[in-house]
Formats: structure tokens, sequence, C-alpha cells
């Protein structure tokens, strides 16, 4: 004799109920993901010494974003921020020159989803006012 187990049928309620979860959970998901990323962006940072190769502006829907690749083929923003209390990403930008080195402060990450990139805070021989 084999046994047979038999099953509720699903009805319709647990399935909306099911389906409100997920949603519910996604949702949960992405509000946490918004608050986190930033914070965890801004918190890992370093200092290093770079040899810049290029530099360039990247165009995004009007807003421009500057960014220098350097000889170790990374590539850093610099950018205004609000958390290290830095405005002047236009001077440090035209401060450093292509094949020249610089000791700099950075914080953030790369996630080329989000174009995102180490951005640098601070330049040694750029002290700018």
């Amino acid at each position: 004799e084999s046994m047979q187990l038999e099953h509720a049928p699903v009805t319709e309620g647990k399935k909306g109920q099911v389906g409100f979860a997920l949603w519910a959970i996604l949702v949960i998901l992405v509000i946490v993901s918004a608050i986190v990323y930033p914070i965890i962006y801004v918190t890992i940072g370093g200092k290093e010494t770079i040899t810049i190769k290029e530099k360039f502006i990247k165009y995004n829907n009007g807003d421009a974003k500057y960014l220098v690749f350097t000889t170790d083929n990374e590539v850093y923003s610099i950018e205004d921020s609000l958390t290290r209390w830095q405005y002047r990403s236009s001077n440090l930008y035209g401060c450093m020159e292509v094949n020249h080195s610089y000791n700099i402060k950075w914080y953030g990450f790369r996630f080329g989803f989000l174009s995102d990139y180490k951005n640098i805070y601070y330049v040694g021989g750029c002290e700018i006012k």
C-alpha cells in the first residue's frame, strides 16, 4: 500500500497574501538599500598616491562629472560633497595635471550600475581656499 498525502487547495486569499508579502519584502529591501547604500558609500575611504593619465568630464542629462583616470587604471570622480564639506570640485579638477602625481584622500567605491566612483575630496598640493 502506498500512502498518499493530500494537500489543501491554494485559495485565492492565500495567493493574494503571498503576493502582498513578496511586494512588502521588496519595498522594505528598496527602502533599506536607499538608506544603507549612501551611509556605506561615504564611510569607506582611504589615502593614496596617484599619477594622472587622463582627465575628462562625463556629461549626463546636463550634469557634468569630473573624472580622472590614473596610470593604475583606476577612475576617480571629483564631486562636491556635503558629508566632507567639500565644495570646490572644479578647483581641484583644474589644479590636477596629466602626468603629475598627487597624494589624495578619497571615499566611496566603484559601482558601475549607478556610475559611482571613488570620490576625491583632498589633493595634496592643491590647497584651495
